[in-house]
């Protein structure tokens, strides 16, 4: 196994958790939009945003999967319980 140096090393663990963190942030945004449109393409991102973390560290990819899940938890619980109209409600002004 060839070691890198230390900068090639820290350029591509900034590079990946900027990705990461970039994927991450745009699947939340979608998930507040309306739209099944919106909620799949979320889904996806969050699977990328994973995905891009678990190629090296599998301990972000599981925090940040524990956290996308977690926010999709309480909205899926704020539907199931027809408490998501406070959700929908700033979208329909």
């Amino acid at each position: 196994m060839s070691q890198e140096p230390p900068l090639s090393a820290a350029r591509a663990t900034l590079a990946r958790w900027a990705t990461g963190a970039l994927l991450a942030v745009g699947a939340l945004a979608l998930l507040v939009r309306p739209g099944v449109l919106a909620k799949v393409l979320a889904l996806v991102l969050a699977a990328a945003s994973v995905a891009v973390f678990v190629r090296k560290d599998r301990s972000s990819a599981t925090i940040v999967a524990v956290l996308l899940l977690g926010i999709a938890a309480f909205f899926l619980a704020a539907l199931v319980t027809g408490n998501s109209h406070w959700i929908t409600d700033r979208y329909s002004r």
